[in-house]
């Protein structure tokens, strides 16, 4: 019986036997999904140890971004909702409309929604929006033990909007830069007398962006169904129907001409577009299907089973600039031919997805003496079946400065690619203890992944074990001094070694965190403040040699220190974060590409009463410092950008508009050792009416 089958078999057997168990009540649906806050402040999270854990006790570093700061900040996609988290760099190649790129910890992050790894192989799916989810929550360092291969650096689960008991509905109009103009509408509450709760979330948006001939269209709903069962039991089944139709905005322009000023002295425009009008497109369509139930059987045992599957296709259209093939004094590639054009790379990729995931837990809350113990143990599997069908071929030339376009790829033939299958299955176990004023979380994780193409195995089975532990002590001041070391395990797949020609199995990524920090919650304050300093360690990363091959990096080296703090003085409101990061890759002594050591970001928003009751100003800034390209060829030079908002709510209606980049600096994000480079997004200024009834 295969791992998927066998997952399905034990989620329903469980299941079966829940519902025929109705004992002590429990929580409502409404309530399960819903981070405890004091105005505006997470006090929990479900993320850190999928339980419903207070975030002062948790021996880690845990963030929430909730759907108020969402909206308060202009938040158009994932990667801006993470712009004022310690620890993250978010935006990390600039503006690209294929995907949300942010490192947490120096390292790309696995992503989760609703629990459950959402994103397999590249460029095949849609971007989540952010009006779709409750909130965001992410577990900076190792998470192995909760969520199996993953990240280092961290995970980022996404929490969407469910049914609630109350009725609300709330209708969005918005227009802004780009000839941006959306609609959405999120209604919910409960059907006549029912048992029966419903939500619908949907939206439409038909908008451009920074770059010429470039759109960012998207049409979604995500209709939502609660039975309470009975008071122990609930059952939510909800679906997502998504279909984006977006273009190549990243541009990936020379370095002479964006880094640097390129022939004569010119800079090239950052709504420069390299490739072909008509042609070049990044259309994403999504359809999946979720069903998220739990039961109580009694005061201390209760029981969650998480299901979902997605099925996903994307057809991807572009041209990016290409070297010559000689190189200046410095080592730096040279792009411009003799007459001050480029050579384009012409790209098309269908690419399609189909992946199911569970995750089958149960929950004892009990005493051991004077010991109290959250006990959880879980099963999940996964099964992601990726397909890429691709031509590669030249895209002609293009002058970046007057572009001239008609040179359209035609008459090709896409070559049908391999159905690559990843299976995982995983078993763990994790404790949060409670002792007078001390708290331990221990866990441990076993987990099996294969990879198979075209039904045939081209991997050994991975096999790993993986742990954390952590120790906090709580004071009655509120502080709360802590230590953890926590693990993660990340199989690496093949790739194709220019040097060999042959296949190579790459060995499993490992990673493994030493953390000590601090986090104070005074009792009855609204205050959060965390620090925490690290020490991460990865072996086995792999990376392109100089001569196009592959190597293992027999291991990385991440050191960093992060505070935040999120302070309410009645109408006042701060949130503020510092990160600094060393990352250094021990085989050759440089910096990790795309990994700034320094980031500082600073929200506060004021809330006005009396003659001006209704009225809010919010005021934010970023700054990111410098990055490399991870070979020391060439170095991006630090930027600080500020963002602006203003609402106005009076009944029923809330009027507000927001500014990204409110005084439109022009910078470069990165730059890679392949010498091309990425702009930032300009000013972005939106303008919204949200009637609630």
């Amino acid at each position: 019986m295969k791992r998927t089958q066998l997952a399905i078999l034990i989620t329903a057997l469980v299941s079966q036997s829940a519902l025929a168990e109705q004992q002590e009540p429990s929580l409502e649906v409404g309530e399960t999904m819903t981070v405890v806050a004091q105005q505006g402040i997470a006090n929990s999270t479900t993320t850190g140890s999928k339980m419903d854990v207070p975030i002062k006790e948790l021996p880690f570093s845990v963030a929430v971004v909730d759907q108020q700061f969402i909206q308060d900040t202009g938040v158009k996609n994932i990667q801006d909702a993470l712009l004022y988290t310690s620890g993250v760099y978010a935006g990390t190649f600039g503006l690209d409309s294929r995907g949300d790129w942010t490192k947490i910890r120096g390292v790309a992050p696995t992503q989760y929604l609703d629990g459950m790894k959402t994103n397999f192989g590249n460029y095949n799916n849609t971007r989540p929006d952010p009006f779709s989810l409750e909130r965001i929550e992410i577990l900076k360092g190792p998470s192995s033990v909760l969520y199996g291969q993953g990240s280092t650096g961290g995970t980022i689960n996404l929490v969407s909007k469910l049914p609630q008991q109350q009725a609300a509905h709330q209708l969005w109009l918005q227009g802004g830069s780009h000839q941006r103009k959306q609609v959405a509408i999120d209604s919910t509450g409960p059907i006549a007398n029912s048992k029966l709760l419903y939500r619908i979330v949907g939206l439409a948006r038909k908008a451009d962006t920074q770059v010429e001939h470039t759109e960012d269209n998207r049409y979604l709903i995500n209709p939502s169904l609660t039975w309470m069962i009975s008071p122990e039991t609930n059952l939510t089944l909800l679906a997502n129907f998504q279909k984006d139709e977006t273009g190549t905005v990243l541009q990936f322009v020379p370095a002479e001409g964006s880094l640097y000023a390129g022939p004569n002295g010119q800079y090239i425009a950052r709504s420069t577009f390299l490739s072909e009008p008509g042609w070049d497109g990044y259309d994403t369509e999504q359809t999946s299907f979720s069903a998220l139930f739990d039961h109580r059987f009694n005061a201390i045992w209760s029981l969650a089973a998480n299901a979902r599957y997605t099925d996903s296709e994307s057809d991807y259209r572009s041209m990016w600039s290409l070297p010559t093939g000689a190189t200046n004094p410095d080592g730096t590639p040279i792009y411009y031919l003799p007459d001050g054009s480029i050579n384009r790379a012409a790209y098309h990729k269908q690419g399609q997805s189909k992946v199911f995931n569970a995750d089958v837990r149960a929950t004892a809350n009990f005493l051991t003496g004077n010991v109290e113990h959250a006990l959880l143990m879980g099963i999940d599997a996964q099964q992601a079946k990726t397909r890429d069908d691709v031509w590669y071929g030249s895209g002609g030339t293009i002058n970046p400065y007057a572009p001239v376009y008609g040179n359209v790829p035609s008459g090709y033939t896409i070559s049908p690619g391999a159905e690559n299958t990843n299976s995982q299955l995983g078993l763990y176990v994790s404790d949060q203890i409670t002792l007078q004023r001390a708290s331990i979380n221990a866990g441990l994780r076993y987990d099996s992944t294969k990879t198979e193409t075209d039904g045939s195995s081209i991997s050994p089975s991975d096999q790993a074990f993986s742990g954390r532990l952590g120790a906090m002590y709580h004071f009655d001041s509120g502080v709360s001094p802590y230590l953890s070391y926590s693990q993660s395990f990340e199989p690496q797949g093949t790739v194709n070694d220019a040097n060999s020609g042959q296949t190579l199995y790459l060995d499993p990524l490992r990673g493994e965190q030493y953390e000590l920090g601090l986090k104070y919650q005074p009792e009855g304050q609204d205050l959060l403040a965390t620090l925490a300093v690290y020490d991460i360690a990865q072996s086995n990363r792999a990376q392109a040699d100089p001569n196009g091959g592959i190597r293992s990096l027999a291991e990385v080296s991440i050191r960093g220190a992060e505070f935040e703090v999120n302070k309410q003085w009645q109408q006042f409101e701060l949130l503020a974060s510092y990160t600094y990061q060393q990352t250094e890759d021990k085989q050759n002594g440089h910096r990790l590409a795309y990994i700034p050591d320094q980031l500082a970001s600073a929200w506060a928003s004021y809330r006005f009463s009396d003659r001006l009751e209704g009225l809010r100003i919010g005021l934010g800034s970023r700054y990111v410092g410098d990055t490399t390209d991870g070979s020391d060829l060439y170095s991006v030079p630090a930027y600080t950008v500020f963002d602006a908002m203003v609402a106005y709510q009076t009944g029923q209606w809330e009027l507000s508009a927001d500014a990204k980049n409110l005084f439109d600096k022009n910078y470069v994000a990165y730059c890679s050792s392949s010498g091309t480079c990425g702009y930032g997004e300009g000013l972005y200024v939106t303008a919204n009416a949200r009637y609630n009834f």
